[in-house]
């Protein structure tokens, strides 16, 4: 899928609200009083700690050696997982996390079930972009990196744009970083699949209902969104946007 700045990420901000339900769309630009993915998602917690580790790894490399280190060789992960080195997975049912993350941000029974419809659909829209593209619906680092890249943008205020050669090297660091990592190897098709939709549903989330408020011209709600943002990007590059350098050639850690 290309991801060509914010028009070419998956949802494309309001253009996606078209794409959903009336009831849906009401409820995308609110964001979430309480935000932790953790609640929710304790494999993505787990991937997040691994993703600070790195790198710090990297910083303190690149501050001794001035060179960016090469990626671990991926590990043998057992026969009835995927296999070693790939970051897609088999799908295990139709669904998992929008109920699970209603389950988690949702204060009352109606909440939790607005926002299971939202997540669901949300998830709907973005497969669907990735069919239209003629990209698969199980690669669990491609939807991280549409994730960091709409994370990145509403951080920012889309004032850092990336251009392809930006956006082409950051997959192929995710997609590096997640088939090298021995926690992401061990993972079954259902935790992958969890992820996938986790970061899915968040990036679509975040693009949608940022331009929404942004087109609104409501201060408040854009800052939130902003640091709802700051969150998963950092929880995926392992630094704040401010921290990490896109390049054509990769990704640096300042």
């Amino acid at each position: 899928m290309r991801q060509s700045g914010r028009r070419g990420c998956v949802g494309a901000g309001l253009l996606l609200l078209s794409c959903l339900a009336p009831a849906a769309a009401q409820v995308v630009s609110r964001p979430p009083s309480v935000y932790n993915p953790q609640v929710y998602n304790r494999t993505r917690q787990t991937m997040s700690s691994r993703a600070a580790a790195r790198a710090a790894l990297e910083r303190k490399r690149r501050s001794t050696t001035g060179t960016r280190p090469a990626a671990p060789s991926p590990s043998t992960a057992p026969p009835t997982r995927p296999a070693a080195g790939t970051t897609t997975f088999r799908p295990v049912a139709a669904q998992i996390m929008p109920r699970q993350m209603a389950q988690a941000l949702g204060d009352t029974p109606a909440e939790r079930q607005r926002l299971e419809k939202l997540f669901s659909e949300l998830l709907d829209v973005y497969r669907r972009r990735l069919r239209e593209a003629g990209l698969p619906q199980n690669d669990v680092a491609r939807a991280a990196s549409y994730l960091v890249t709409a994370s990145y943008l509403v951080a920012q205020d889309d004032r850092v744009p990336l251009d392809e050669g930006q956006l082409a090297a950051l997959r192929r660091h995710m997609s590096e970083n997640f088939a090298s990592d021995e926690t992401f190897g061990r993972l079954n098709d259902r935790e992958r699949q969890e992820l996938f939709e986790d970061y899915g549903i968040t990036a679509t989330w975040i693009d949608a209902g940022y331009n929404a408020v942004k087109e609104a011209g409501d201060q408040k709600a854009m800052g939130q969104w902003r640091e709802m943002a700051r969150k998963n990007f950092e929880g995926l590059m392992g630094a704040p946007p401010e921290s990490v350098v896109f390049t054509p050639d990769g990704v640096r850690y300042k």
